[in-house]
């Protein structure tokens, strides 16, 4: 399970894994600076407001990137962020204000620069291991990017507390950092390589395996629309598409539908196809099923899935969830929660 519904909200589990191992890593930088003091309070709330600041520019920043989405379609304020775009700005929102709080209490810069490399190597090592135990896959490569994390922790826990006087300390630490920042270039670059899939030759299409990992090849399905025409997954080879699960009763797909609908009528011509399946076993009848595409004046391919078998040979357990599957038929990216416009432009140029 990748995420839990409750009613309308979707919470997806890496963001619960998200917040166990920075709540951890939050308490164990309060009690680290807390002996000696080193302005501990002072420091534990500025990174807690930072967070809370972060949280929100990431959540709101949707005001900036998509305004005209949020005009035409103002409920997709409740269930779209800024994406990739607003983590970047929050990010830095979030630095700038530590930078500020800072210089206003006067608190020495290292002990900042000690409790931020705290707050990412104790969060990190404990997400890896969360990862390890929750998914039970690639459990060798989580767990060593665990125990590095924590092996880099030690050692600036060490200079942090063994520095015979400031200036050494100083010193120290700018070795740190530097060597930080070069495990961490090379270590993430192999992370991505450890866990990539690995890739077949342009020969080989038709002998990967079929499911439902990156990489993999679809499962092919046959379910027929409103009109009684009946659809093929393969039919649509040559094609991008995005295979998207829906129902009427769920508000994310509603909030998703006009922008699904304004990015298929610019891009349907540039070789992109949108098959939304729709969960008919969850609805109340096919007749609300053509209402809402009536109301939402949707014009790409919208199956019935009656019997929920699709749904359930695809996982969508939670909706809406959606795949994106290449012109080989080749899934490239799976993704649970709506989309808005910016979001599926980003997906499909991959």
């Amino acid at each position: 399970m990748e995420a839990l519904q409750l009613g309308p909200l979707l919470i997806k589990i890496s963001w619960i894994l998200l917040f166990v191992s920075g709540s951890l890593a939050i308490t164990v930088m309060y009690f680290r600076l807390r002996k000696p003091d080193h302005g501990h309070k002072k420091i534990v709330d500025s990174f807690l407001n930072a967070a809370i600041l972060a949280i929100f520019v990431w959540k709101f920043s949707i005001v900036l990137f998509e305004p005209s989405m949020l005009i035409s379609n103002p409920s997709g304020l409740l269930y779209f962020n800024g994406g990739q775009q607003g983590m970047w700005l929050a990010a830095l929102v979030a630095f700038l204000y530590v930078f500020y709080r800072a210089r206003k209490t006067k608190t020495e810069y290292s002990d900042y620069v000690y409790a931020l490399f705290v707050l990412l190597l104790i969060s990190f090592s404990v997400y890896q291991a969360l990862l390890a135990f929750y998914t039970g896959k690639n459990i060798a490569v989580h767990l060593l990017y665990s125990a590095a994390s924590f092996i880099l922790f030690v050692w600036l826990d060490t200079i942090f507390r063994h520095a015979s006087s400031p200036d050494q300390y100083a010193e120290r630490l700018k070795t740190f950092t530097a060597m930080a920042i070069l495990v961490g270039l090379i270590g993430f670059g192999a992370y991505d390589k450890a866990l990539a899939p690995t890739p077949f030759a342009e020969g080989t299409l038709d002998s990967r395996t079929v499911g439902l990992v990156e990489k993999n090849t679809a499962p092919d399905f046959t379910l027929t629309t409103l009109e009684g025409k009946s659809i093929s997954l393969s039919e649509l080879r040559g094609k991008k598409i995005l295979l998207n699960f829906w129902a009427t009763w769920c508000p994310p797909c509603r909030a998703e539908m006009p922008d699904m609908q304004k990015f298929y009528t610019k891009y349907k011509d540039a070789g992109i196809e949108i098959v939304a399946v729709n969960l008919t076993q969850t609805e109340t009848s096919q007749t609300a099923v053509s209402s809402f595409i009536e109301k939402y004046n949707l014009s790409f391919i919208v199956p019935l899935d009656k019997n929920g078998d699709v749904a359930s040979l695809f996982q969508a357990y939670t909706v809406p969830t959606s795949y994106l599957i290449d012109e080989h038929g080749v899934i490239v990216e799976k993704r649970i929660g709506p989309m808005s416009y910016g979001q599926l432009k980003q997906i499909v140029s991959k």
